[in-house]
């Protein structure tokens, strides 16, 4: 009775391919409700920032370090945030595969939406409970995303039948008998072990080996150490030019507002029009870079807030297009340890960013080298995706070029061959034996490439 509704509940949710749809639209609206309270309450730290400056008298390298462990993958808040947004991200790409980029697009809505109204929150909240009581709310608005969780509903794939076959034979070993038949002699159930082997199918480090994706994690540590900076330091920036503490905020709302239009509109332009997706990737952090180049350059609230839109625009965009980018050089099946190996690489390295960003703000008494410092990181990391991007295509395109002409080689020996015969007489038509289609050259390529996880890129759709 229990192992026919183990195997009912698998057979619901198996699917040959991503549904593109059904279920996958609850899982998009959980990843709204996730980062809008997510990166609404990550991109508002600049704000506690100018607050915890002034009540510690400490420095802004020391004081970036608070900001940093609550913006990062670290400590307490920031363990907490990745282990619910990366997941998040991963069952989105599981669920769509045409509409991936507008799934993920309209998910990122939450992040220009929360960036938009957490900002100004986190204001009134300070003025009316000061920092400490302005922390206790916005914890507990951020269990809210037990909810989030809740409708992230597992589905199994093509990619996935070992999987699902070992889930159900877990199932089968560890069931309970209801009906008092068992054998009390029989040998008792197995127990779940985790080994090297297990945990290196979760953390695929094979992937570094292709070419294109080593060369995002390289990247992504470029620009992740610039990616913070401006949301970090912008506030204490403003108000050092001269604009009000109650009006500086506002500049992260005009981020957020502009990453809900630059999100959602990559994510169609991709989409619909067929836009190769890593140059869309590389073009949001040239974008950026140049943008937080700017920044040191502005004097007034006004012209803050036309580069705070700049920014915004173009982290909008990569924040809707960075997954399926993963997710398209790195295939559905070794998706989730990819894009967990890509987060973690930015992750890193926006641990140091702010705080060398603070340091040097301390040393000069100025942020014009530390927004200088952070676009020309992330400037380094966009080229380096165009340029790696722009090899790869190339390869791609000459690997197939031979494939071809490798077909046509055995095509044209074909007919040139004379007609099978079987014992000194030639077959009829319908017995004839059917040519080899690949010759063996063509066979080792093929399986080179599969040994190397390159078979998945084969699979891609032609305009890139």
């Amino acid at each position: 009775m229990v192992q026919e509704k183990v195997t009912k509940a698998h057979k619901r949710r198996s699917f040959g391919d991503p549904p593109d749809g059904g279920w996958g639209w609850m899982v998009v609206a959980a990843g709204f409700l996730l980062l809008f309270l997510v990166r609404g309450i990550q991109n508002s730290v600049g704000v506690f920032f100018v607050v915890l400056l002034d009540h510690f008298g400490e420095g802004a390298g020391t004081t970036s370090i608070l900001a940093t462990c609550l913006t990062s993958m670290s400590l307490i808040s920031g363990i907490g945030f990745g282990l619910s947004r990366v997941p998040t991200v991963a069952m989105i790409g599981r669920y769509f595969k045409k509409r991936h980029a507008i799934a993920n697009g309209m998910t990122v809505v939450g992040t220009g939406c929360g960036s938009f109204a957490v900002a100004p929150l986190t204001r009134v909240l300070i003025d009316q409970y000061g920092w400490r009581g302005s922390f206790i709310v916005i914890g507990a608005l951020a269990f809210n995303i037990c909810v989030c969780g809740a409708l992230l509903r597992p589905i199994y794939l093509k990619g996935d039948a070992g999987d699902h076959a070992d889930t159900v034979q877990y199932q089968k070993d560890e069931k309970v008998s209801i009906s008092g038949d068992e054998d009390v002699n029989s040998e008792p159930p197995k127990k779940l072990s985790i080994s090297c082997s297990d945990c290196s199918s979760y953390f695929d480090l094979k992937l570094l080996k292709h070419p294109m994706f080593a060369t995002i994690v390289v990247a992504y540590l470029f620009f992740g150490f610039g990616l913070n900076i401006p949301l970090i330091h912008v506030v204490k920036r403003a108000v050092d030019v001269g604009v009000s503490q109650g009006q500086a905020p506002f500049l992260l709302s005009t981020l957020g507002l502009c990453m809900m239009i630059g999100g959602v509109a990559q994510g169609f332009a991709v989409d619909l029009l067929h836009l190769s997706k890593c140059r869309a990737l590389g073009f949001d952090l040239v974008m950026y870079g140049l943008g937080t180049l700017f920044l040191p350059v502005t004097q007034n609230f006004i012209g803050m807030c036309v580069i705070m839109a700049w920014l915004g625009l173009s982290r909008g965009g990569f924040a809707g297009i960075s997954a399926v980018v993963v997710r398209f050089v790195a295939g559905h099946a070794r998706f989730t340890s990819a894009y967990g190996m890509s987060t973690a690489a930015a992750g890193t390295a926006q641990l140091i960013g702010p705080v060398v960003a603070g340091y040097l703000y301390d040393y000069t008494e100025d942020y014009a080298v530390s927004f200088y410092m952070a676009g020309t990181s992330s400037l380094i990391g966009g080229i380096l995706i165009l340029v790696g991007h722009l090899f790869w295509e190339r390869s791609r395109k000459k690997q197939q070029r031979q494939m071809l002409e490798d077909e046509r080689e055995v095509s044209r020996g074909d007919e040139a061959e004379p007609d099978v015969t079987h014992g000194g007489s030639a077959l009829p038509v319908d017995q004839t034996v059917e040519p080899m289609i690949l010759s063996a050259a063509t066979a080792s390529c093929i399986q080179s490439e599969s040994e190397r996880g390159s078979a998945i890129s084969l699979e891609m759709e032609t305009i890139f």
